[in-house]
């Protein structure tokens, strides 16, 4: 006995609504504020020539820890660059 095509179409297309609707509804995060405190712990500086600025550019890389207000704390790396 054959399956007939629209037969199997009203399942799938069912299962495709359902799971629209159920992704539709969940709601969106809450934004959390945090203070933090950082505590760096090395830094170091680099200057650069660049040739195309005519100029030199200071490389800084910082480590460090920042503790959170309610008890967490991380490792933090950064990096920026100053003309």
């Amino acid at each position: 006995m054959a399956i007939r095509r629209g037969f199997m179409g009203l399942p799938i297309a069912s299962i495709i609504l359902i799971g629209i609707v159920f992704l539709g509804s969940v709601p969106q995060a809450t934004a959390e504020t945090l203070t933090f405190k950082c505590l760096p712990m090395e830094r170091r500086q680099k200057w650069f020539p660049s040739p195309m600025l005519r100029a030199r550019y200071r490389r800084i890389r910082e480590r460090g820890i920042t503790v959170f207000d309610n008890g967490e704390w991380v490792w933090t790396k950064g990096a920026s660059c100053t003309i």
